[in-house]
């Protein structure tokens, strides 16, 4: 911003963070109802084989970790062990997601 609209610059900031506070109440609120419509199913399955869901009976599948090798990529399992525990995945599996990953270790298919 330049300095003389920099120094017009005088918003409420109260009223502001106020009403940005109410609109994310409204957002999440909206959110959770709508969450409670979905039908939620999480598996723990190779998706290079053949899976226990049948064809042409979800709307959407999102894969964890993303299809790539343990080697081009971050320490997948070091920044998903807090969430997976609290989703109450068997700890000795997420503490060893690295490796059972795809790309983690040679695997013959």
């Amino acid at each position: 911003m330049a300095e003389p609209a920099l120094s017009m610059h005088k918003p409420d900031t109260i009223t502001e963070f106020s009403k940005k506070a109410e609109y994310n109440l409204k957002q999440i609120t909206h959110f959770n109802r709508e969450a409670k419509k979905c039908q939620i199913k999480i598996l723990a399955e190779d998706s290079r084989f053949e899976t226990s869901v049948p064809s042409n009976s979800v709307d959407i599948i999102v894969t964890s970790p993303l299809m790539v090798t343990a080697r081009t990529t971050v320490a997948y399992g070091q920044f998903s062990r807090l969430s997976s525990e609290w989703l109450n995945f068997d700890k000795k599996i997420v503490r060893n997601v690295d490796k059972i990953s795809l790309g983690g270790i040679p695997t013959a298919i």
